[in-house]
């Protein structure tokens, strides 16, 4: 580890991370948020990356509220684009929900 990767783990922790949204991202995920549900996301979708095409396992809450497990609010990413979407969630949000919205009106998918 570098330096710099050393100072930025032990300084940028926490509220110090211009990320941070006041510790929402450990809230517990839904009970309906199971293998079960990620594996028809990750099927409805091609077990593709939404953002990227490549060959992808993650589920992704597209409105970040991870009490909300409706199918259209879950869109399948890999695990690089599943990191960029930390930051700038205000327009990968909007980005997923058209994504998803044109598989509902494509007839893709069952709510």
């Amino acid at each position: 580890m570098t330096c710099r990767n050393r100072w930025d783990s032990e300084n940028k922790c926490g509220e110090n991370n211009p990320a941070w949204l006041g510790g929402i991202n450990s809230l517990p995920y839904g009970p309906e948020f199971n293998g079960t549900l990620k594996k028809r996301i990750r099927a409805r979708d091609d077990n593709s990356c939404a953002l990227c095409g490549e060959s992808a396992k993650e589920v992704h809450h597209i409105n970040y509220d991870k009490a909300n497990s409706q199918m259209n609010n879950l869109i399948t990413l890999c695990s690089s684009c599943h990191g960029k979407t930390i930051h700038n969630r205000t327009s990968y949000q909007a980005i997923l929900s058209d994504m998803v919205s044109d598989k509902l009106f494509n007839g893709f998918m069952e709510i």
